[in-house]
């Protein structure tokens, strides 16, 4: 059930946050121009909700639980509450070292016994099958953690990300903000005990909107501060806005349509591999993304450190993708046809009709299904579908890659061709071996497609101008330095830092 979360409460935060719906009509308290009240954030969500809870929980959990480590642009982790680690010679010792100091949100002190027992129950379901790569989690003296390997994993060192928490309440961590309620957590208030400095927001309030519009009008009355993603149809209206300022980031996540090959219609690699030949990735993301998106040309992240320059990519080539259909359809005649399962949002009911149009032209036939996504996740879990267009968070770590597109994983695809690459990258001894293993693993999901993999995710957040939002490192999300911001008018808060 983790992994189901995986793709579907994560890549879908925040498409899963209404039901926990707050007064939307009070004003904005977020600045403080005498320095003397609390600052409060208002954040509103428009998106209607599918799974509220877990939504709002992986929301406050980015917030209030951190990890061993943080996750570069170019997937590389470094350190977060780890002070830095080192590998043994033979790969298989994993020292963590951790920062002295640390307190848990009730004030528990973070010990090495804790944090080894957070990691004994977190990584079966972090690592997936590379799990059994681990023999033992062990405490070591005041501040070190130990993980030993019975065979040397990169996956590892990627797993470094999963969260820390103390054992037995998922939502107390270490982080900047803490959780109010933890039974319904549409609160945030700051900790003031954080080794790196206590917020200047002193309370963080989510607010849940019908649409993103309905949420776009509070927040130019007012009466939000900050709109927590902007859809591509706001984003240039709200960039004329004077009052507030535009944040865009590339996601970690792509837009996929994962092809069961156990349908008839999608069971011959050929028939795969023309569908990919068809889709004109470029012209969807200008036409439906506008702009805001990267084309994907496979399942590795394009920013990864051990991408290779020389891997093959996914060219549109229609004229070859009719042959290949054409050749499947053999004898039979008539138009290739299956079906593909979409969320009702209006995004992805647009991306579906261009992938449509393009795949009409090659003589396939796709047939859209929008359903709930309880039924979308019970029909893939089933096993029961042809198709399902979603988005699957591949990057920036292979780690996340493998959890996803491994027989069984959380994406539901099965190729013996994928399988091979990725415990190639699984069981790597040397960078050379990893980087040529992650060329293969490219490789692999053009020979056996367990997708179409169209486009990298760009999203935006839309910030009142009340409030400074500090520069962030290029390809991060401004909320990975939420604790830094602060008022504009509030002189107490610029003299706290």
């Amino acid at each position: 059930m983790v992994e189901r979360r995986d793709w579907v409460g994560r890549a879908t935060v925040c498409a899963a946050v209404a039901g926990f719906l707050l007064t939307a009509c009070r004003p904005s308290t977020g600045t403080s121009p005498s320095g003397s009240g609390p600052v409060t954030l208002r954040v509103g969500l428009g998106q209607v909700a599918a799974n509220a809870a877990n939504g709002l929980r992986q929301l406050a959990q980015n917030q209030a639980v951190e990890a061993l480590a943080t996750l570069s642009d170019d997937g590389r982790p470094r350190p977060s509450l780890a002070k830095d680690w080192q590998l043994s010679t033979d790969g298989l010792a994993l020292t963590v070292n951790l920062r002295s100091g640390v307190v848990f949100h009730d004030g528990t002190p973070v010990t090495p016994v804790l944090v080894a027992n957070s990691l004994r129950q977190a990584l079966p379901n972090f690592l997936g099958p590379a799990s059994s790569d681990v023999e033992d989690v062990q405490a070591v003296g005041d501040n070190q953690v130990v993980v030993r390997m019975r065979q040397q994993s990169p996956l590892l060192l990627d797993a470094l990300e999963v969260p820390v928490s103390k054992p037995g309440a998922p939502l107390t961590g270490t982080g900047p903000f803490m959780v109010a309620d933890s039974k319904s957590p549409t609160e945030l208030t700051a900790n003031s005990k954080y080794y790196l400095g206590q917020p200047t927001i002193d309370r963080i309030v989510m607010e849940a909107f019908p649409s993103v519009r309905t949420a776009w009008a509070e927040m130019l009355r007012g009466r939000i501060d900050m709109l927590y993603e902007v859809g591509v149809d706001a984003l240039d209206s709200l960039e004329a806005s004077t009052n507030v300022a535009i944040f865009t980031y590339p996601r970690h996540y792509q837009y996929v349509v994962v092809l069961n090959p156990e349908s008839p219609a999608l069971r011959s690699k050929d028939v795969r591999q023309a569908l990919n030949l068809a889709i004109d990735r470029n012209a969807l993301v200008q036409s439906v993304l506008r702009g805001h998106g990267t084309a994907s040309s496979g399942p590795v992240w394009p920013r990864h450190f051990a991408a290779r320059r020389d891997s093959p990519v996914w060219a549109f080539d229609p004229k070859l993708a009719a042959q290949k259909v054409s050749r499947a359809r053999g004898a039979r005649g008539g138009p290739l046809r299956f079906a593909c399962l979409v969320r009702p949002n209006e995004l992805d009911e647009r991306i579906a009709l261009v992938l449509k149009q393009q795949l009409e032209a090659v003589g396939v036939e796709l047939t859209i299904e929008e359903q709930p996504i309880d039924r979308v996740i019970d029909a893939v879990d089933r096993g029961k579908f042809d198709a399902v267009l979603l988005e699957s968070p591949n990057g920036p770590t292979i780690l996340r890659s493998y959890r996803a597109w491994r027989s069984g994983g959380s994406m539901h695809a099965h190729s013996d061709t994928v399988d091979v690459a990725l415990n190639a990258i699984r069981h790597a001894r040397s960078d050379e071996e990893y980087s040529a293993a992650v060329g293969a693993y490219q490789q692999a999901a053009i020979d056996d497609p367990p997708a179409i993999f169209l486009a990298w995710i760009e999203r935006a957040r839309a910030v009142s101008k009340r409030f400074v939002v500090p520069p962030g490192e290029p390809g991060r999300d401004i909320l990975s330095n939420l604790r830094l911001w602060k008022p504009a008018t509030d002189v107490r808060a610029m003299n706290r830092n």
